[in-house]
């Protein structure tokens, strides 16, 4: 890369009164001399800072991995890179094999996220560093096999949009995988991998492991660091692991967590012991059932039927409990159903405003992000804009078009809202261990594929409604399988207090266990 010079990167004077126009602002001659000669110093400091980083690139070793294979027309489609890395023979992950989340950065491999945008010559980005959860697993004895396919860039949360294939349910031909972790939930649901890792802004852990019948996980924000996985939202941001058994997830979970002394997230943030409690009695735990979570799923059923069966199954099972010695109760919380329309202006405004606005490093003063490919998404979208996705358009069109519309304020109000939605929960959460509902509403069970073009939209809005709001608040979450409806799985949303996942997970085993008598 060239630096740049000192000169070239000064604005002129007429470029320097454009901008200021742009906001309003006529410039006297001694105001335009004097901002230039300001501007002129700060272009000095842009020179100096790109020598640094160049400087800090040189320093970084160059990986020495086999970087692997992109899969071939016999291999699983939700791969989208092979490999073998293994660096250690001892610790709780011994013999797992791993499958990666393609937004979560592994040294030597490409980060395409499912997208032909980051499939370019001029836009792949390899990555140069491990995330820490890449780090941590290899520590721990884990092997990685491969990179998972993801939704197109991660937006969306079926799996229809990702690049070269879309994912079919393994369940059921033509129907949803979900997303956008869907190639961490196909390979799992195939026996191809023991353990995965998804990424989770408003669903995507928990919405493919519950439609493919598997154990997911969205810890508390920032149990796990995020640095290296390419994010949305800050604030909304969280890494995860998915398995076949609560058990194997509670083993991740433990060597996952805890600061990494990057990810101002995870400041602070203690590593979990969950395993060493997760065979500890459930008696007497309160189990609380949360109505407008069973409403929100009903309510899907005239566009996606069987939504209703899915409800009353994840009813039963959890009225079930109390054979396990548990108390349940039933728990109103009119605030979730409006947690979507918080959560959706939410992301919107704050995805465009990052990813388009701020060339996705709204959030960078927040501390380093790790090696993602970031800025390879900005140059592509940029060059290729035919490439994009209808999800990604979405958030393009409807968060630019909301954010000047409402000139900031319903971020504003969103944010406040936030606030309420979490204080609301940690109240209910004072009453009751857990609260269980659904795992995916509007749609309680997996949807049919779009044949064509249209439909991707509505396809990917369909299951996010009783996720998104640990999202917004924090609390950590898991779905479990219960059964199925029309072979369609069915997932039970189980949501606990913040860094408690000790009980979440011990719950989490109880439903396994009864399910599986």
């Amino acid at each position: 890369m060239t630096t740049p010079s000192a000169s070239s990167a000064t604005p002129t004077h007429d470029e320097i009164k454009a901008c200021a126009r742009q906001y309003g602002w006529l410039l006297s001659p001694d105001q335009l001399d004097e901002l230039a000669a300001a501007i002129t110093g700060l272009s000095g400091s842009y020179v100096r800072l790109q020598q640094l980083h160049e400087s800090a690139h040189e320093d970084q070793p160059t990986s020495v991995r086999d970087c692997g294979v992109a899969p071939d027309i016999n291999d699983s489609q939700a791969w989208s890179w092979l490999c073998d890395i293994h660096e250690q023979d001892t610790g709780p992950l011994t013999g797992t094999s791993v499958a990666i989340k393609d937004s979560i950065a592994v040294a030597g491999l490409p980060t395409m996220m499912g997208s032909e945008l980051l499939n370019q010559p001029d836009t792949r980005h390899v990555a140069r560093q491990d995330a820490t959860v890449v780090r941590r697993l290899l520590g721990a004895g884990g092997i990685i096999r491969g990179k998972s396919t993801t939704e197109d860039l991660c937006i969306g949360g079926s799996s229809c949009t990702s690049k070269p294939h879309r994912l079919e349910n393994p369940h059921l031909a033509g129907r949803s995988a979900g997303g956008s972790s869907s190639g961490s939930a196909v390979l799992l649901a195939q026996h191809e991998v023991d353990l995965a890792l998804g990424a989770d802004q408003g669903g995507s852990i928990r919405i493919p492991a519950a439609l493919c019948a598997l154990v997911g996980l969205k810890p508390t924000f920032g149990s796990i660091p995020f640095t290296g996985v390419q994010g949305l939202v800050w604030s909304m941001d969280h890494v995860g692991p998915m398995a076949r058994s609560v058990r194997e997830v509670a083993v991740a979970l433990d060597v996952l967590s805890g600061d990494d002394g990057i990810d101002r997230r995870s400041r602070g943030v203690a590593p979990t012991s969950a395993l060493a409690t997760l065979d500890q009695s459930v008696r007497g735990l309160r189990v609380g059932i949360l109505q407008e979570g069973f409403d929100l799923t009903r309510a899907g059923e005239a566009e996606f039927p069987g939504s209703v069966a899915a409800a009353d199954l994840v009813h039963q099972r959890a009225l079930a409990l109390a054979a396990c010695g548990l108390d349940v109760i039933d728990v109103s919380l009119p605030m979730h159903a409006d947690a979507q329309h918080i959560y959706g202006p939410l992301l919107v405004e704050s995805a465009a405003t990052n990813i388009w606005g701020s060339r996705g490093l709204a959030s960078a003063d927040l501390g380093p992000q790790g090696d993602t490919p970031v800025v390879s998404i900005d140059r592509a979208l940029r060059r290729y804009p035919e490439l994009a996705s209808d999800p990604t358009k979405l958030l393009a069109i409807a968060g630019t078009l909301f954010h000047d519309k409402h000139a900031g304020e319903s971020l504003e109000a969103a944010t406040t809202q936030v606030l309420a939605l979490r204080r609301i929960y940690d109240e209910t959460l004072n009453t009751v261990d857990v609260l269980v509902h659904p795992t995916t509403a509007p749609a309680g069970v997996s949807g049919f594929l779009p044949d064509s073009a249209t439909g991707v939209i509505s396809e990917s809005l369909a299951y996010f409604a009783n996720t998104c709001p640990t999202n917004l608040t924090g609390h950590p979450a898991i779905t479990v399988p219960v059964g199925t409806v029309n072979g369609a799985p069915v997932g039970m949303h189980i949501t606990g207090r913040h860094h408690d996942e000790a009980t979440l997970l011990r719950v989490a085993l109880a439903v396994e266990e009864f399910v599986s008598r």
